[in-house]
């Protein structure tokens, strides 16, 4: 990244080792088949892209910045929350299956159970 973007914009270029934490904003692109996140840089704008693929990503974090010349290197830290499915997400057919199977294996057990103690008495 060149510096001339904070500089044109007179903010001034991060402390090598300041902690600023980034706006971003996720964005699928159908074309390739993969989601990005825009980065953003408070008073600058878009600083950048990462490919996020199936990170659910909380929190980014700029920690690192280091100046060659007229470029910059920025070291982001990622802070991940939990990918899971929500319960609405799960269809209501499925919530029964699982619901009759489950039913079915506790009425086997006690059918076993039945059985295994009658045997033995």
């Amino acid at each position: 990244m060149n510096t001339s973007l904070f500089l044109n914009n007179g903010v001034p270029i991060p402390r090598k080792r300041k902690r600023v934490e980034l706006p971003f904003k996720p964005e699928k692109i159908a074309e390739y088949k993969m989601e990005m996140v825009q980065v953003f840089f408070p008073q600058v704008g878009m600083i950048g892209r990462i490919e996020a693929g199936k990170l659910d990503i909380r929190r980014l974090s700029l920690i690192e910045t280091v100046q060659s010349g007229e470029q910059l290197v920025l070291t982001l830290k990622v802070e991940e929350g939990t990918v899971g499915i929500l319960k609405e997400d799960i269809s209501q057919k499925l919530k029964w299956g699982y619901g009759m199977v489950y039913t079915i294996l506790v009425f086997s057990q006690f059918l076993f159970l039945y059985k295994f103690w009658n045997i033995m008495v």
